[in-house]
């Protein structure tokens, strides 16, 4: 026998069969990836590519101050050209900045690839709230599953960025058990 009670949460965290949970799927995919990215670029970039944290941070805040400005058109792109083949091709220029990562050897090919990146993410996380709109029946006003809208994704951030701050050197220390990615 079911209990009414677990149901009805259920239901309000997991949205309904149908494009709705592939949607969230995604969105929950996308957030774990990224936190993963995050703190795991961090180490990349000062240790295999030799940048100085303190240029890691300021190409870092350059890029995403020009990623939120460029976000707004790439959402309009989105409305005029429809969101689902703006999403794909923005997911495509998401992967194609990450693997310009691996050839970034310098401060300012770092800048341009980080630029690229935060650019495609920006717009892209428009396009997906462009397809969110979308799945939403006509009427039934702005509640959603709060698993798949946009303030939850830091949720499913959290958990990869935080066992990745384990291998994260403080100081110039090594940390038992991660220095193989420390020097």
């Amino acid at each position: 026998m079911t209990n009414p009670a677990a149901s009805a949460r259920s239901s309000r965290l997991v949205p309904p069969a149908g494009p709705q949970r592939v949607l969230a799927l995604a969105q929950l995919t996308n957030s774990v990836g990224d936190g993963a990215y995050y703190v795991t670029s961090a180490l990349y970039f000062t240790h295999v590519v030799g940048l100085a944290p303190a240029r890691v941070g300021l190409g870092l805040t350059v890029a995403w101050a020009i990623g939120s400005l460029v976000g707004v058109p790439l959402g309009r792109l989105a409305d005029r050209r429809g969101p689902r083949g703006t999403a794909v091709l923005l997911a495509l220029a998401t992967g194609a900045a990450v693997a310009s990562f691996l050839v970034v050897r310098g401060f300012l090919p770092f800048v341009l690839a980080a630029c690229a990146y935060a650019s495609a993410q920006s717009g892209l996380g428009a396009a997906r709230q462009a397809l969110l709109a979308g799945l939403i029946p006509a009427g039934s006003g702005p509640g959603c599953s709060p698993i798949f809208s946009r303030p939850s994704t830091p949720v499913w951030r959290w958990g990869p960025a935080s066992a990745g701050s384990h291998c994260t050197p403080v100081h110039g220390t090594r940390i038992s058990g991660c220095s193989r990615w420390t020097r």
